[in-house]
């Protein structure tokens, strides 16, 4: 059956019921509903004229940009896969990527042609054509063509291709990559319904209205286009686009543009209140973040954004995402609440005798991934990463509370066993983030001979020599059992983050291993 879930369509209908509205700001230039669309179709023309056809695949490596998301919604027309790279990747990672998903095409930003031209030659197809999406809305193709969707739509309507075949809702439309922090990065194949319905399940969760403006900084080689421009598109919102994060560009857009919604991490949250010290935004509805939020952090945002409602989401790349109710934002840092629209949650028991209620979180629905990408088999028929039942195993663990919310207990590989009892990092790092001096904080295992394991800290703070350690672990025993207290800490002033943000356990380990940090 024909697709009623694609992205393009979804834009299609939007500019025929809100075709005279910006659907995207950039700077200092405005695009219509309409107008916006009908370039797509421009783009997708062109691609179409390449020879590009349902199933194939093309690499997009670019800063954010108008010229970015055409090409994400007319690939989408088309039936070609979009394979969007994170922009902090060096060239020998994406080389990795080239040769695992092997691409048709590839497309960069202006920033990143060089980039991309280095992975091109380390990857073993150093023939792939690249064309070059430019700033000023133009394509530079690969055969030297020029393609202007803005001077081809100023002509009159442009016809919407046809693809080779029908798109059906299963085909796959993107290939996302995870931060590869733990090794070889995966590909996770997102189906056009599993985009569409990440959108819906959004609008079911925390709705957007026709005329709200969100500010968009993120990057877009994750699941954000489809949580957020995506939703935009399918509800006649505004989206304020940003090259990337940039605190006191941000701080301007927020203060000058009339933004009713935004998502920004925890660490955007604490680069802003550190860099535009006692902003204030009245005019943000909502904000969106993600669970790593310390309760610290949760104070200063409740400040920064005084009329805001304040949700943190739970999830991710490969399945659902939660929406946390607001009254838990200040009274319980474990509670993720429940998973977004029809998708659901359930714990699975690590024994058969488990009494404490913690096991591995599972998700199912219909943002759940087909599949890992797998390199023998390109037709993704087999789904790998997801159980026979349809249910994803998250690697989190968790236990649902009395009334039926979810609780993230913490990472099944950071769970450390010493001396018999488990001790889950989160549960330790939730209480070291509160001491004053500490900004941050990762829990890790450390190997011992008696006990197996024993809890090693590392804090990131302002000033690593002056911090009294004496009295963090005065703060943490009045808070903690012995069992569960460092035995060991290790002080930074920044710890080491993947492309996505997320603290990197797994070279703090080495590090430790490797004695360079000093333990005191």
């Amino acid at each position: 059956m024909p697709s009623h879930l694609n992205a393009g369509r979804i834009l299609r209908l939007s500019a025929q019921k809100f075709g005279r509205r910006n659907f995207l700001e950039f700077g200092d230039r405005g695009y219509t509903y309409a107008n916006f669309h009908n370039e797509v179709n421009a783009v997708a023309g062109w691609l179409a004229s390449t020879g590009l056809a349902n199933g194939d695949r093309v690499m997009l490596l670019s800063e954010n940009t108008p010229g970015y998301l055409r090409m994400i919604f007319a690939l989408g027309k088309l039936g070609v896969v979009t394979m969007p790279v994170n922009v902090m990747l060096t060239p020998a990672d994406i080389a990795g990527l080239i040769d695992l998903a092997r691409p048709r095409h590839l497309v960069a930003g202006e920033r990143y042609l060089d980039a991309l031209r280095e992975a091109r030659r380390l990857s073993g197809s150093p023939q792939l054509p690249i064309s070059v999406a430019a700033a000023d809305d133009t394509i530079q193709a690969a055969d030297g063509q020029l393609v202007d969707p803005v001077a081809v739509s100023r002509q009159g309507p442009v016809p919407e291709p046809t693809p080779a075949r029908p798109i059906e809702d299963a085909d796959p439309a993107f290939i996302l990559f995870t931060s590869g922090s733990t090794g070889t990065p995966k590909g996770i194949v997102k189906s056009h319904a599993n985009i569409a319905w990440s959108a819906v399940n959004h609008q079911i969760s925390e709705p957007r209205r026709s005329g709200d403006r969100e500010s968009f900084c993120l990057s877009m080689a994750g699941i954000a286009f489809a949580n957020f421009i995506l939703l935009d598109a399918l509800t006649g919102a505004t989206c304020v686009l940003e090259p990337g994060f940039a605190p006191q560009t941000l701080a301007h857009s927020l203060r000058s543009k009339g933004i009713t919604h935004i998502f920004l991490a925890p660490t955007m949250i604490a680069a802003m209140a550190r860099e535009v010290p006692d902003a204030v935004f009245p005019t943000v509805r909502v904000v969106e973040t993600s669970f790593e939020f310390p309760i610290g952090l949760r104070r200063t945002a409740v400040a920064m954004f005084p009329n805001a409602q304040i949700l943190w989401s739970f999830g991710s790349t490969e399945a659902t995402m939660a929406r946390t109710p607001p009254e838990y934002l200040l009274t319980d840092v474990s509670c993720v609440g429940y998973a977004g629209g029809l998708d659901e949650y359930r714990v699975a028991a690590r024994t058969a005798d488990a009494s404490d209620g913690i096991g591995e979180v599972q998700s199912y629905g219909p943002t759940v991934m087909m599949g890992y990408l797998s390199t023998d088999d390109p037709t993704f028929s087999r789904s790998l990463g997801v159980n026979e039942d349809g249910w994803f195993d998250t690697g989190d663990l968790g236990r649902i509370g009395p009334d039926h919310e979810l609780h993230f207990v913490g990472r099944v590989k950071d769970m450390i066993k010493s001396g018999g009892a488990n001790v889950f990092a989160g549960e330790v790092e939730s209480v070291l983030v509160e001491h004053p001096s500490v900004q941050d904080a990762a829990v890790v295992g450390l190997p011992d001979e008696y006990w197996g394991e024993v809890v090693g800290a590392v804090l990131e703070v302002a000033d690593p020599e002056g911090i009294d350690l004496d009295e963090v672990r005065t703060f943490v025993s009045e808070r903690l059992a012995g069992f569960r207290r460092p035995k060991a800490y290790f002080v930074v002033r920044k710890l080491p983050r993947n492309p996505t943000g997320k603290i990197a356990k797994g070279q703090l380990r080495a590090d430790i291993a490797a004695g360079v940090l000093d333990k005191r």
